[in-house]
């Protein structure tokens, strides 16, 4: 006859071990829902409730990369800027790879710029202004600090240079990041004016 305490005993553990473990029946297959397109771009939620504070990355074609992270429940929301017509969209957590075909019509011509700052965490990420003559172009930042690169972006036509802030955090530092329009992408090398030109602004000409 069974030891009733030995049985007792396994139930109980038997028990624990359901309780323990709920994630073992939950679908933790990642998610995306996007909407738009608008004037200002698309709404991007993303769901993955087995990855809480998951890193994220994010591409939009093949040149323009970042990354972000997921809140405590597993969701990520963003908003992407309008989209050139053929561009894809990518996100990356865990061992998933998320391709999403983006929704509504085609964004038509509408040009995107880009620096990316793989560092941008290590000084202050003062961000940068894209500059041109002209006017109605839209400026996006993106990227969650420390997770990866953080990219400045901008929608509209190509710029001819950009105004670096001279902060406490960024001056008299050697900087490199990844400068992208047209759709390829070149390193850009300098070093920020010295503390003493604070506040200030670095600005960079931009090769046509």
């Amino acid at each position: 006859m069974p030891d009733a305490a030995l049985v007792a005993r396994s139930l109980w553990l038997l028990c624990l071990g359901l309780a323990a473990s709920p994630a073992a029946s939950q679908d933790c297959t990642p998610r995306i829902s996007l909407s738009g397109p608008t004037g200002t771009g698309f709404a991007l939620a993303l769901t993955a409730p087995c990855n809480p504070y998951g890193r994220v990355g994010v591409a939009l074609g093949p040149v323009i990369a970042f990354g972000e992270e997921t809140d405590a429940d597993g969701r990520l929301e963003l908003s992407l800027p309008p989209l050139p017509q053929g561009t894809s969209l990518t996100l990356a957590i865990g061992a998933h790879r998320l391709t999403p075909d983006l929704p509504g019509e085609p964004t038509g011509t509408a040009s995107l710029s880009a620096v990316i700052w793989p560092d941008g965490t290590a000084w202050g990420m003062p961000g940068v202004t894209f500059a041109e003559s002209g006017t109605g172009a839209v400026q996006y930042r993106l990227g969650f600090p420390g997770l990866g690169p953080i990219a400045d972006i901008r929608v509209g036509a190509v710029p001819d240079r950009l105004d670096i802030p001279v902060t406490p955090d960024s001056c008299g530092r050697a900087v490199t990041a990844s400068v992208v329009t047209g759709g390829q992408a070149e390193t850009l090398s300098f070093t920020v004016p010295a503390c003493d030109g604070v506040p200030g602004i670095l600005r960079i000409p931009l090769d046509g």
